[in-house]
């Protein structure tokens, strides 16, 4: 499993595909439990720093298709 370090670290691109791809074939395998990647977050960092955060990245995205992943997942 892969280890989270600070959240801003953990949401830049290259870790938030690897988390993401985790969380998918963690779910691929899984058919009972079913885990989120916003979740799995709030659950290393807290809801509040997960909503900042997500926040943050969405205000300073390079692209505007990066923003509205992150709008997409604070939305979640």
């Amino acid at each position: 499993m892969m280890k989270l370090g600070h959240i801003q670290s953990t949401l830049a691109s290259s870790n938030l595909d690897n988390l993401m791809n985790q969380i998918k074939l963690f779910n691929s395998k899984n058919s009972e439990i079913k885990v989120s990647l916003v979740g799995t977050l709030a659950t290393k960092y807290g809801d509040e720093a997960v909503a900042m955060a997500l926040a943050a990245a969405q205000k300073s995205a390079p692209s505007k298709s990066i923003a509205d992943q992150f709008r997409e997942l604070r939305n979640e």
